[in-house]
């Protein structure tokens, strides 16, 4: 499990703009919800992804961990879009589409 959850982590810090990330978490008042090397994840939803990822092995490789991140973030954003609002990627956002995985 820390394996999946270091490897989240790492993808994130590669990804992340900290100015850009900054900025929304301020912008958003999202400073006690999330941390920026998490964003635009919780703690609580990387451990409830970690948790499903990690209860079969086919979806336990760096692939199925990719498409897993990448589908919900797409998701969020296509919900921010349509609501014009910002979508954090909370456990009660995260749950629900990851439960079929």
């Amino acid at each position: 499990e820390n394996d999946i959850r270091n490897f989240i982590l790492s993808i994130l810090d590669g990804i992340i703009d900290e100015k850009k990330a900054q900025k929304l978490i301020a912008d958003f008042g999202l400073t006690d919800k999330v941390q920026l090397k998490e964003f635009p994840f919780t703690k609580e939803s990387i451990k409830l992804i970690v948790k499903v990822l990690y209860q079969q092995e086919p979806t336990r490789n760096a692939r199925m961990i990719i498409v897993t991140l990448a589908r919900l973030t797409a998701e969020a954003y296509q919900q921010g879009k349509k609501t014009n609002k910002y979508i954090l990627l909370d456990e009660e956002f995260v749950k629900p589409l990851i439960k079929n995985i």
